[in-house]
Protein backbone atom coordinates (compact mmCIF):
# COMPACT_ATOMS: atom_id res chain seq x y z
CA UNK A 1 0.00 0.00 0.00
CA UNK A 2 2.62 2.32 1.03
CA UNK A 3 4.43 1.54 -2.94
CA UNK A 4 0.94 2.83 -4.24
CA UNK A 5 0.94 6.03 -2.02
CA UNK A 6 4.39 6.87 -3.50
CA UNK A 7 3.46 6.77 -6.99
CA UNK A 8 2.84 9.78 -9.02
CA UNK A 9 -0.22 8.09 -10.51
CA UNK A 10 -2.66 10.94 -12.51
CA UNK A 11 -1.02 13.82 -11.57
CA UNK A 12 0.18 16.19 -14.23
CA UNK A 13 0.41 19.74 -15.52
CA UNK A 14 -1.85 21.42 -17.95
CA UNK A 15 -1.66 24.21 -20.40
CA UNK A 16 -4.60 26.15 -21.88
CA UNK A 17 -4.41 28.12 -25.18
CA UNK A 18 -7.76 29.75 -26.31
CA UNK A 19 -10.13 26.80 -27.06
CA UNK A 20 -7.54 24.16 -26.52
CA UNK A 21 -6.57 22.28 -23.69
CA UNK A 22 -3.15 20.06 -23.24
CA UNK A 23 -1.67 17.66 -20.09
CA UNK A 24 -0.21 15.53 -19.50
CA UNK A 25 0.01 12.95 -16.23
CA UNK A 26 1.65 9.94 -14.83
CA UNK A 27 0.27 6.87 -14.89
CA UNK A 28 0.90 3.78 -13.79
CA UNK A 29 0.60 1.03 -16.00
CA UNK A 30 3.71 -1.76 -15.42
CA UNK A 31 5.81 1.21 -15.08
CA UNK A 32 4.86 4.74 -14.65
CA UNK A 33 4.76 6.71 -17.96
CA UNK A 34 3.65 9.72 -19.03
CA UNK A 35 0.74 10.55 -21.21
CA UNK A 36 -0.31 14.02 -23.03
CA UNK A 37 -3.69 14.41 -23.19
CA UNK A 38 -5.27 16.90 -26.45
CA UNK A 39 -8.99 18.40 -25.57
CA UNK A 40 -10.98 20.98 -27.42
CA UNK A 41 -12.78 23.53 -24.58
CA UNK A 42 -16.50 23.78 -26.15
CA UNK A 43 -18.14 26.22 -23.04
CA UNK A 44 -16.29 27.20 -19.40
CA UNK A 45 -17.76 23.85 -18.33
CA UNK A 46 -16.87 21.58 -20.41
CA UNK A 47 -14.53 19.80 -22.62
CA UNK A 48 -13.79 16.68 -25.07
CA UNK A 49 -10.88 14.23 -24.73
CA UNK A 50 -9.29 13.62 -28.38
CA UNK A 51 -6.44 12.48 -28.16
CA UNK A 52 -3.85 10.88 -26.05
CA UNK A 53 -0.68 9.80 -26.48
CA UNK A 54 1.93 7.36 -24.81
CA UNK A 55 5.00 9.11 -24.49
CA UNK A 56 7.39 6.39 -23.75
CA UNK A 57 5.77 4.25 -26.60
CA UNK A 58 5.11 6.80 -28.67
CA UNK A 59 1.72 5.36 -29.80
CA UNK A 60 -1.41 7.54 -29.86
CA UNK A 61 -5.03 7.07 -29.18
CA UNK A 62 -8.06 8.88 -30.62
CA UNK A 63 -10.46 9.25 -27.96
CA UNK A 64 -14.69 10.93 -28.18
CA UNK A 65 -14.70 11.55 -24.08
CA UNK A 66 -16.68 14.74 -22.88
CA UNK A 67 -15.95 15.81 -19.26
CA UNK A 68 -18.17 18.71 -17.44
CA UNK A 69 -17.09 20.25 -14.32
CA UNK A 70 -19.65 20.30 -11.55
CA UNK A 71 -19.34 22.24 -8.38
CA UNK A 72 -17.71 20.51 -5.34
CA UNK A 73 -17.72 21.73 -2.00
CA UNK A 74 -14.99 21.16 -0.11
CA UNK A 75 -12.68 21.60 -2.69
CA UNK A 76 -9.89 18.77 -2.62
CA UNK A 77 -6.72 19.82 -1.95
CA UNK A 78 -4.22 20.57 -4.64
CA UNK A 79 -1.26 20.12 -3.22
CA UNK A 80 1.50 17.43 -3.23
CA UNK A 81 4.69 16.29 -3.01
CA UNK A 82 5.26 15.36 -6.56
CA UNK A 83 4.89 18.39 -8.50
CA UNK A 84 5.63 22.02 -6.54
Amino acid sequence: MSRLWSTPTHIGVFHVNKDSLEFETWEATYDITTFSHFCTILNDTTFVLTMRVNNDLGKSFPERLTYRFRQFHPKPDSANSFIQ
